[in-house]
């Protein structure tokens, strides 16, 4: 059976939470682990073009290697038209990538095709978003497992292991058994800390995304999306296995808290994680 149809089935079933289901979801986050370069690339060329690929196609292979992207972004370059690959696993508990890409001022603004490699890392930030990326707002991240740990402090509003916020863009196939955490007073998600559409006439799509990590001590906690607001934001084929524990406001299984009209829309999706009021 193809990825495809095995997480069709998986999200066909009935939702109620039971041991079955549990290792089923273990199951699945397994088979995501399968690379699907192919269909990563095919959506490459529909939005950028075969030309602009050989042109602007950055490979990121080590620790060193990601945190010179990294540092480019947080120095203004936002690669905004480039296709950035990762080529290897990058990270170990001994050796954990500790920056964020990007910054409250400047932030990534290209695509990132993960191969289905691991970044593990070791994020504490006191800035108002933190996660892998601190913000995105370009076209694509899809095939990527992460691990380790994202802690936001007292300052920080958006945390999330891939993203504090989330502004455009689809994120496809991201995996992530990073605990994140954060001081009582913010957004906490297990993908995104927050999803938010400024400017009503784009979309943001969350797609095959999956959360076993811990998520704590937020105002609003979602196994996915920590809070979202405004309009064209879609959550389709996603599930949480992760535990969730002390939000201050609101806490769910895949969004803590929705704001606004006609903004968020939910499509297959289960929450077997545990939540801890």
């Amino acid at each position: 059976m193809s990825k495809f149809n095995t997480l069709t089935a998986f999200f066909a079933m009935n939702s109620t939470a039971s041991a079955q289901k549990l290792k089923d979801a273990k199951s699945l986050d397994a088979n995501l682990s399968n690379k699907i370069t192919s269909a990563a690339m095919m959506f490459c060329i529909f939005l950028f073009g075969s030309a602009n690929i050989s042109a602007q196609w950055l490979q990121i292979g080590s620790l060193p290697e990601l945190e010179w992207f990294a540092n480019e972004v947080n120095n203004g370059n936002s690669f905004a038209g480039y296709v950035v690959e990762l080529t290897a696993d990058i990270g170990d508990p001994q050796n954990p990538f500790t920056k964020m890409i990007g910054n409250d001022t400047y932030f990534f603004e290209g695509a990132f095709e993960g191969n289905n490699h691991r970044i593990f890392v070791d994020i504490i930030s006191d800035n108002t978003y933190v996660g892998l990326f601190s913000q995105y707002g370009g076209s694509f991240i899809s095939d990527l497992l992460l691990d380790g740990s994202v802690v936001g402090g007292a300052n920080s509003r958006n945390i999330g292991s891939l993203a504090g916020l989330v502004t455009g863009g689809d994120i496809h196939f991201i995996t992530n058994l990073a605990s994140v955490t954060g001081t009582g007073s913010q957004s906490i998600g297990g993908i995104a800390g927050r999803a938010e559409n400024p400017n009503h006439s784009s979309s943001i799509l969350f797609a095959f995304c999956t959360n076993n990590g811990f998520l704590s001590s937020g105002q609003d906690i979602g196994g996915l999306i920590g809070s979202t607001f405004s309009y064209n934001i879609s959550i389709v084929n996603c599930y949480n296995a992760g535990t969730l524990s002390n939000a201050t406001r609101s806490i769910a299984g895949l969004v803590g808290y929705a704001t606004g009209s006609n903004h968020t829309i939910l499509q297959n999706v289960v929450n077997i994680g545990q939540i801890l009021l």
